[in-house]
């Protein structure tokens, strides 16, 4: 989001909080927030990184209008108050941060994270973070104990161990650059929970003072296992070689369905096999049970994500596409759960009309009766997205006009009317969107030229 568009949110939240009505018992509910902490060297002094999480479900939404943003968008705006304490409880720095996090109105994955940091020293500390909902004034606090060590001594070393909801290789400049490390997004898991739907581990530690010589000088050799809370150990990887990147990185997920629910830890040790020094972090985390909603059918799996494609954010997608089997049929079942308008009752509304939706353009937009690719024309895209028209008018080809379509709708999002210009423009019988009235389409007040036979084509 644009610092523009973030202040103009800001004023309007502002403006709003004078006439705020009494909060009632519900909004002085403190907001349940995760917090966490990892460590990195920079420079001579080492990068302290705070993360947070909480649940979209918690706090007031403003819809994307308000910024003449997208339509079907809202923002949550928190402030974020990070005052680090030593050990004797003096101050030694505070950070204060806005951010305004998107929320579509399809949300099912609810949790907003953001990462705070700050520069200091080795040694102890106290982290309190607050977190304050701008919209309503309802609080968080939260309290970490830091524990920061040397990084900066000669000797093989390792950073703190973050625990990630999922890591992902990124390319180029990436608008979550808060997250990125090494050439990565790392999303934070602030509560160091897992549950047995998804159950995929991921780590990230960088390395530092490999030896700079020797005949293996460019790799390194890591292990992983893990611990049950008495120590134990429950399963370990054995050392497996690696070669060094520009930011040499203890980077990768482990498979923890074979666990039970529980407390466990996970250790990971670097090893320089250029002088056999080695290093080793622990990072204590948390295996849930899978959740108690009843299974999604299998065939699911292939008809979802075409179905859903023009309703996931892009948010929701990343995740639904990095889950695993178990994680993707659990999120079906979220989603189809978290949009039925009659909850309770046998019959999902909104499921029913996705489906419905996605068979129709299927059997009538698809480029041939074997493609069944009409999801992924423009008229299929439209019909998914607004449903049926209120009234539809065809063209056939003549003299003057190639083919084409005007669909009219009464009402779609914000209540508006609204109508869309397909054309035939190659003949081929597949009709493409040259023109439309709604908000976020396509626009051409000059159309008419686009299926004007007359027009000069090259």
């Amino acid at each position: 989001m644009s610092g523009k568009k973030l202040a103009i949110l800001l004023l309007i939240i502002l403006a709003g909080a004078v006439n705020m009505p009494a909060q009632t018992d519900s909004s002085k509910e403190l907001l349940s927030i995760a917090s966490d902490y990892a460590y990195f060297r920079e420079e001579s002094l080492c990068r302290l990184e705070v993360y947070y999480s909480l649940s979209s479900k918690e706090l007031a939404l403003t819809p994307a209008e308000s910024l003449s943003g997208k339509a079907g968008k809202n923002y949550a705006v928190v402030l974020a108050n990070l005052e680090l304490l030593d050990a004797n409880g003096y101050p030694v720095d505070s950070l204060s941060k806005t951010i305004a996090f998107r929320v579509s109105k399809t949300d099912t994955t609810n949790e907003l994270s953001d990462v705070l940091d700050l520069l200091v020293r080795p040694g102890t500390y106290q982290a309190r973070l607050e977190l304050i909902d701008l919209q309503t004034g309802r609080t968080g606090y939260d309290t970490v104990e830091v524990k920061v060590y040397d990084l900066l001594s000669p000797g093989l070393k390792l950073s703190s161990i973050q625990l990630a909801r999922f890591i992902r290789e990124v390319k180029g400049i990436d608008s979550t650059s808060h997250y990125r490390k090494a050439g990565r997004q790392i999303a934070p898991n602030p509560a160091n929970s897992y549950s047995l739907d998804d159950p995929r581990l991921y780590y990230y530690a960088e390395i530092y003072n490999l030896a700079p010589t020797g005949q293996d000088s460019r790799n390194f050799e890591l292990q992983y296992a893990i611990m049950g809370s008495q120590g134990e150990t429950l399963k370990v990887s054995g050392f497996h070689k690696y070669r060094k990147d520009e930011t040499p990185s203890a980077t990768g997920s482990v498979d923890i369905s074979s666990l039970s629910p529980n407390e466990y830890s996970l250790a990971i040790t670097v090893r320089d096999p250029s002088d056999g020094q080695t290093a080793t972090e622990v990072k204590s985390f948390w295996l849930y049970p899978p959740s108690s909603q009843p299974p999604v059918a299998e065939e699911e799996l292939e008809f979802f994500p075409k179905v859903t494609y023009y309703l996931l954010t892009t948010e929701e997608r990343k995740v639904y596409e990095s889950s695993n089997r178990t994680g993707k049929l659990n999120f079906i079942n979220e989603y189809w759960n978290r949009h039925d308008p009659t909850p309770g009752t046998p019959k999902n509304e909104f499921k029913e009309q996705a489906f419905g939706r996605y068979q129709y353009v299927v059997d009538f937009y698809s480029r041939t009766p074997s493609s069944k690719d009409g999801w992924q024309t423009d008229r299929g895209r439209v019909y998914m997205l607004y449903g049926q028209p209120s009234n539809t008018e065809s063209y056939p080809a003549s003299a003057s006009n190639l083919p084409w379509e005007r669909w009219d709708y009464n009402r779609i999002a914000g209540g508006r009317q609204a109508y869309f210009i397909f054309a035939d423009l190659r003949g081929l019988g597949v009709y493409q969107l040259v023109h439309s009235t709604a908000p976020g389409e396509k626009q051409n007040p000059n159309w008419e030229e686009a299926v004007n036979q007359n027009v000069l084509r090259h």
